[in-house]
């Protein structure tokens, strides 16, 4: 009986135990499914350049994912590159993300795609032209694996979009803390000895409101000209039509150029001027009209006056152009200083260009 008892015994013991180990089974088996789900998330583990490096147009960023991605998934609700620099405490939810690309849908650049390394490697074209200044790179849960799981820059935990940021020019990307953004106040640079008006195209070929006008300045080599102002000044009244005032960071190049060029119609980062250093809408008036050069403490440094004028109008008790006005050219064709001379005389000192020369002294 009593080893009947102690076999008795030992069974249910043996059934207790596979009933026990069946059941921790099903839990880990469903905590392996678990894990295995979110670590198939892919993602970014190279980015190239770095953060907070700069950026050129005509070359590209390269992402590098842990997984293959779906190129389908790919555009502008999932990758973007938006003008501004913007405080990522915004990218803590995934609506909040969506909202914020939504709300600055105009400043995303248009960017072209490459997929290539195994499908895991993402090359990302950037335009012929860029605006001056800092940039946003944003990749959201938008983007897909190739086997439909969301991209997730922290697998496992919510949903976390990857944040880059990029400059342009000579901006600086100013380092954050944890929980607010350094102010600095800005200080200016090398200030320019000399600075002039070189080349201005204000009537286009096909448009004059399409992307084709453009001013270029010459003068200091990597001069801070931050808050020079340029004045458009119609001949026949005198009347400011437009002010245009340089941003913060507005740097000569080494060859003393800098270029402003007008936006295409309805765009905020594209112009049919090559490598402006700064983009904005503006529409110079045919002649008789006169470009003024200010410093920034106010002070004109020079005028080009071009057209037919009546009198030589006086604004801000200033000219409009000197000695003589430079000629009224055809659409298409630019005032361009010759060689850089600077008789005080715009009739003398500019020419006719019939095709134009941004960027290049």
């Amino acid at each position: 009986m009593k080893i009947k008892s102690k076999i008795n015994l030992a069974k249910k013991i043996f059934f207790l135990t596979i009933s026990t180990l069946l059941l921790l089974s099903g839990c880990a088996t469903d905590e392996l499914e678990f894990n295995a789900l979110y670590e198939n998330q892919a993602y970014v583990v190279q980015l190239e350049p770095e953060s907070n490096s700069s950026i050129s147009p005509n070359e590209f960023i390269q992402l590098t994912f842990s997984k293959r991605i779906d190129f389908n998934s790919i555009g502008k609700k999932s990758i973007a590159l938006v003008y501004g620099d913007f405080n990522d405490e915004l990218f803590n939810q995934k609506k909040e993300i969506q909202k914020w690309l939504e709300e600055h849908d105009s400043d995303k650049v248009e960017l072209s795609y490459l997929l290539e390394g195994e499908e895991k490697t993402l090359n990302i074209f950037l335009p012929e032209t860029l605006r001056q200044g800092n940039y946003t790179l944003v990749v959201s849960d938008e983007l897909r694996c190739v086997d439909g799981l969301p991209f997730n820059q922290s697998p496992g935990s919510g949903p976390t979009a990857f944040i880059a940021n990029f400059h342009y020019g000579e901006v600086k990307i100013e380092e954050k803390t944890e929980t607010e953004e350094k102010l600095v106040e800005y200080e200016y640079g090398t200030q320019a000895d000399i600075l002039l008006i070189n080349e201005v195209l204000y009537d286009g070929k096909n448009s004059e409101t399409d992307g084709e006008a453009f001013i270029e300045l010459w003068g200091s080599s990597q001069a801070d000209i931050s808050d020079y102002r340029i004045l458009l000044i119609n001949g026949a009244d005198g009347q400011i039509t437009e002010e245009i005032v340089l941003p913060k960071n507005s740097w000569t190049s080494e060859a003393g150029i800098f270029l402003i060029a007008d936006l295409k119609t309805g765009s905020k980062n594209e112009s049919q001027v090559d490598s402006p250093d700064y983009l904005l809408q503006f529409d110079p008036q045919n002649g008789p009209d006169s470009v003024q050069l200010l410093n920034r403490n106010g002070e004109l440094i020079d005028i080009l006056g071009y057209g037919t004028w009546g009198e030589n109008i006086t604004v801000n008790q200033e000219i409009l152009y000197e000695n003589s006005p430079a000629i009224d050219v055809s659409g298409g064709h630019s005032l361009s200083r010759s060689e850089g001379i600077d008789t005080d005389n715009n009739y003398e000192d500019f020419i006719e260009l019939e095709v134009p020369t941004p960027g290049i002294f």
